[in-house]
């Protein structure tokens, strides 16, 4: 217990003075104790991934690494039924078998990490990636992307194209600015205010956002534009917390229709 206290100081760097050199050298020296101390670290590391893990892949991957490490190649050693009583009482009160306590690190160290990373799996894994609504829908919006085409003649083409290089540099305001200045004289363009919409949610004016997709539903001939304003709808509302009004938007979306895949799936998170 005590050299588990020291390993357990030494890695959250509470050992200092002549305590932290003397480890040092006792490191240097002893092989299995320098193992100890690895195994250690990587099972703080696997325990505190819940502060780094994006997704179910990555989790897996890292446990994968780590059984590569301490568990691959590794064969347990075969023990017969006669040694096997005495081996549980053994770890089972250690303190009884000071003696013993390398053999028991031998025999349970690899255990002890497929343990902990299963346990991480099964018992961690499904509330550690449970995103709340707001971060689901930051996870999922991407920027509307406007493409190419010339929005008008001169001054209005330059106006757009302004417009344009300021939404894709990330200053929404400015960009709002001149996509509402370019609708008074082009008026109820979908594509326009779907990027003054996706400029909204990026800014956090979401009530607006709302409006603006909501606007793009409304205008007349522009249903080609439909799905992309529900998934838009349905993101503002889950970023607002309202994830009734989100579902009620992605299922709006029909089969065959952009966005229907992405729909499905967000569906799925939450119901």
């Amino acid at each position: 217990m005590e050299k588990e206290i020291t390993i357990n100081k030494y890695i959250n760097g509470e050992l200092t003075g002549s305590a932290l050199s003397q480890f040092e050298a006792l490191l240097k020296e002893d092989k299995a104790l320098a193992e100890e101390v690895q195994f250690h670290k990587e099972v703080d590391k696997t325990l505190a991934i819940h502060e780094e893990v994006e997704s179910n892949e990555n989790l897996k991957s890292l446990l994968k690494d780590l059984g590569k490490t301490h568990i691959q190649n590794k064969p347990l050693e075969r023990v017969d039924s006669s040694t096997q009583t005495k081996e549980a009482e053994i770890i089972a009160n250690p303190e009884i078998f000071p003696e013993n306590e390398p053999k028991i690190k031998n025999l349970n160290r690899y255990a002890w990490l497929a343990a902990a990373a299963a346990l991480l799996l099964f018992l961690f894994v499904p509330n550690m990636l449970k995103k709340s609504n707001p971060d689901l829908a930051d996870h999922h919006f991407k920027l509307y992307q406007l493409n190419d085409t010339e929005m008008g003649n001169g001054n209005m083409d330059q106006l757009y194209k302004k417009a344009k290089a300021n939404y894709a540099d990330g200053q929404f305001k400015e960009a709002n600015v001149l996509f509402r200045e370019y609708d008074q004289a082009k008026p109820n363009v979908p594509k326009v205010w779907l990027a003054i919409g996706s400029a909204e949610f990026k800014l956090n004016e979401l009530d607006a956002a709302l409006l603006s997709f909501q606007k793009v539903i409304e205008m007349k001939d522009s249903e080609v534009y439909h799905p992309q304003a529900y998934w838009y709808l349905a993101l503002c509302y889950l970023k607002k917390d309202e994830a009734q009004q989100a579902i009620h938007q992605l299922k709006k979306i029909k089969e065959g229709q952009d966005f229907y895949s992405e729909a499905k799936r967000l569906l799925k998170k939450l119901q």
